[in-house]
């Protein structure tokens, strides 16, 4: 359901369900028998854990919805006008746990387009995440990701574009909730990913 209104804006509500049978899930295993039941001797891999992706019994319902808004700003005076707003709420629920389904995301932002010269920029934040099928006290951490663009058309021909992922070079942190408190179990850094494009038309 989407309702429309002056200047350009829109406002917008979806709902979705999906039943899946036999959904594949990632499960983590670190005892001893679980080695053995993979055919691994558990002595060989002190420390280790095992990652597996196994299809699950049964089916899987999923629903969710999401509420969007945008709008131009092109009431605003001058280069003003050439501004867009966007912000997107989504929420996600599943009938079982299920690793990886972000429960709640918020993401928003705006975009600019002036004569030659266009530019974004967009914020996701996403809460603590289920993040393995059978380990229920393991998430992924709470994260608030930025990316940017840029493109400036040279010609009519010819456009260069710059794209930036992730410019705070925010973690991907796993935690895991232990009587002892909160630890961190795993974080790992993939950087900023740049990207320079030149797009011409003949």
């Amino acid at each position: 359901v989407a309702y429309y209104f002056e200047p350009v804006g829109t406002l917008s509500i979806g709902v979705f369900q999906n039943t899946i049978s036999n959904i594949r899930n990632t499960f983590e295993f670190d005892e001893p028998e679980d080695f053995a039941r993979f055919g691994l001797d558990p002595n060989e891999y002190p420390g280790y854990v095992i990652r597996s992706t196994l299809n699950g019994s049964g089916t899987r319902r999923f629903r969710g919805m999401e509420f969007e808004y945008r709008q131009s700003l092109s009431f605003l005076p001058g280069i003003l006008g050439g501004f867009n707003v966007f912000a997107n709420y989504t929420r996600n629920y599943a009938d079982q746990r299920r690793g990886g389904l972000v429960p709640h995301q918020i993401s928003g932002g705006t975009s600019y387009g002036w004569k030659r010269i266009s530019a974004s920029a967009r914020v996701v934040w996403t809460p603590d995440t289920p993040w393995t099928q059978n380990i229920v006290q393991q998430y992924r951490a709470e994260r608030l990701l930025i990316d940017l663009s840029a493109s400036y058309r040279v010609t009519d021909r010819m456009t260069v574009s710059f794209s930036g992922r992730n410019v705070t070079n925010e973690p991907h942190r796993r935690v895991e909730d232990r009587p002892e408190g909160r630890i961190v179990a795993n974080e790992e850094f993939y950087g900023t990913a740049w990207s320079m494009s030149v797009r011409g038309t003949f």
